[in-house]
């Protein structure tokens, strides 16, 4: 006669996933957290290494919380907050089947950013370089040498990498012509900008301004 003694087999964990939006919540399921146990399928799921965000349970909105079982996650109890920074949350999950561990599993996520608005110091007054009333083919200057004549950067954007410009909503040309390039050789009018009807033009577009010949002059533009 044989006597087989059963024993604790450790869960093992196969895959974690998550999916969200910067600055979502978003609902886990079973299906985002993959484990295997001979034993069994009741398991208490330790959060660590979590950046980024938190967990929470959706009955208990805004309290985070380290730890959730299997039986949550089939409820659809359990909710990843995303704290709307531009990075990707990181987290990792430890099973437990009430007696042993898994080994512990980074996530894997799936980040998807949005388009946050540029930040500009609307207090400040840029300047162009002075010319004469004869200078009518000026080489202008780029719009990013324009948003630096007030000093420290004044145009920010939380977006990493994202690209800079501005958009043209009012232009007094006095006697004159407001002008931009995009390659320092073909030049444009801004044409009626408005608030409504904006020109769009980036960081490295030349504007000049060109004078009639005949009088001195302050033309001034507006922009966002």
């Amino acid at each position: 006669q044989l006597t087989v003694t059963a024993a604790n087999d450790a869960p093992v964990l196969m895959a974690v996933s998550l999916t969200v939006g910067e600055g979502l919540t978003a609902t886990l399921s079973p299906a985002d957290i993959t484990v295997t146990d001979l034993e069994g399928s009741a398991f208490t799921f330790a959060v660590s290494g979590l950046s980024g965000g938190f967990f929470q349970l959706s009955h208990d909105a805004g309290t985070p919380v380290s730890s959730f079982t299997s039986a949550d996650l089939a409820n659809g109890l359990v909710q990843f907050v995303d704290d709307g920074d531009e990075a990707a949350p990181t987290f990792s999950i430890t099973a437990n089947d009430g007696g042993l561990n898994s080994t512990t599993l980074a996530a894997s996520i799936s980040y998807t950013p949005i388009n946050d608005a540029p930040e500009l110091n609307n207090g400040a007054v840029f300047s162009f370089n002075t010319i004469n009333e004869d200078n009518t083919a000026d080489a202008g200057q780029s719009v990013a040498s324009l948003l630096a004549s007030v000093g420290p950067p004044v145009l920010s954007d939380p977006d990493l990498g994202a690209l800079q410009g501005i958009a043209l909503t009012a232009a007094d040309p006095g006697n004159g012509t407001w002008q931009y390039s995009t390659d320092g050789a073909t030049w444009n009018g801004f044409g009626a900008v408005s608030a409504t009807n904006a020109l769009l033009i980036t960081s490295t577009t030349q504007v000049r301004y060109v004078p009639n010949g005949n009088n001195g002059e302050t033309a001034t533009f507006g922009f966002q």
